[in-house]
């Protein structure tokens, strides 16, 4: 349920956002800029993957007759997943507002524009590491839930 609420909100959120930088004057700032890149993964991974994987929770113990693999590791997929998605698309939002404000500016170079993006470059990369290392769990899971393994006991919660 909280992939399908996720993705939910991501997709509101993208519906939000894209008739707002068609405005004449956001648009001014955000166009061919990181922005446009974190509203594109916003659609892509943040809704469309997020009801993929909460379709696949939701059907594949149905489909094999059995549960899955690990609750636990579920767990940890959405946690790493939501928060590894959130520091990836916040810094592209941010990131490219700032990096169109700079492009603005003639007096800056666009050497020094490229320059002023590693904190948010840097923030991407952590995020994607920590986006793929819960996919790799997802993948885990999954493949033992298709091969039978024996159900790891639930979290003591």
């Amino acid at each position: 349920m909280k992939f399908l609420v996720a993705g939910t909100t991501f997709y509101l959120l993208t519906c939000f956002q894209g008739p707002m930088h068609s405005l004449r004057t956001v648009n001014q700032i955000v166009s061919k800029t990181d922005w446009i890149i974190g509203h594109a993964h916003m659609a892509l991974f943040g809704a469309f993957s997020f009801f993929a994987m909460a379709g696949i929770y939701y059907t594949l113990p149905r489909i094999l007759k059995r549960p899955m693999y690990s609750d636990r590791l579920g767990e940890w997929h959405f946690w790493l997943s939501f928060v590894g998605f959130l520091g990836f698309a916040v810094s592209l939002w941010i990131g490219g507002f700032v990096q169109g404000l700079q492009w603005m500016n003639y007096t800056i170079s666009f050497l020094d524009t490229v320059k002023a993006m590693y904190p948010y470059y840097l923030v991407r990369l952590f995020s994607a590491v920590i986006m793929i290392a819960a996919q790799l769990l997802f993948a885990f899971n999954i493949l033992k839930t298709a091969r039978g393994g024996a159900q790891l006991k639930p979290a003591m919660v």
